[in-house]
């Protein structure tokens, strides 16, 4: 099993990080990703519990589900399909700091071929660092 866990502070309340981090169809103005298509809605919140998104990052097209969604602070999400692993989880929390945000990453699966760990926790950790910096650079921080 691989675990990535990243951090960055950013100058935004919590509540403007939220709106564009669960903006899963915004994710390609952030994150180096083709396209964010939602599959299915979440309820009772569009983007929230539920909601489905496919990713298309080539040559993967990821297939996630929100598990939890508590706004404005603690997001995860499972991967269903589309990536060599196995019992994926994501969790994105926010915690307000001063008049700024302290965003928290974390990311754990179990690849599905012996050997590839290193290489998949890198691609992951690459995306979500560069995912993370894109974020700054759009709101600010």
């Amino acid at each position: 099993m691989f675990k990535i866990h990243l951090e960055k502070s950013y100058a935004v309340p919590p509540e403007k990080l939220w709106a564009v981090l669960t903006d899963h169809e915004g994710m390609p103005k952030w994150m180096d990703v083709k396209s964010v298509r939602l599959s299915a809605e979440g309820s009772p919140e569009r983007n929230g519990v539920g909601a489905r998104r496919e990713t298309s990052s080539p040559p993967f097209t990821m297939v996630e589900r929100v598990s939890v969604f508590q706004s404005p602070s603690r997001m995860e999400y499972i991967l269903e399909a589309g990536f060599p692993v196995r019992d994926h989880l994501g969790v994105i929390q926010l915690q307000a700091e001063g008049s700024g945000t302290r965003l928290t990453w974390d990311v754990q699966a179990e690849p599905l071929l012996w050997g590839t760990g290193w290489i998949l926790s890198f691609l992951v950790n690459r995306a979500i660092r560069g995912g993370l910096e894109g974020l700054g650079r759009l709101v600010g921080g």
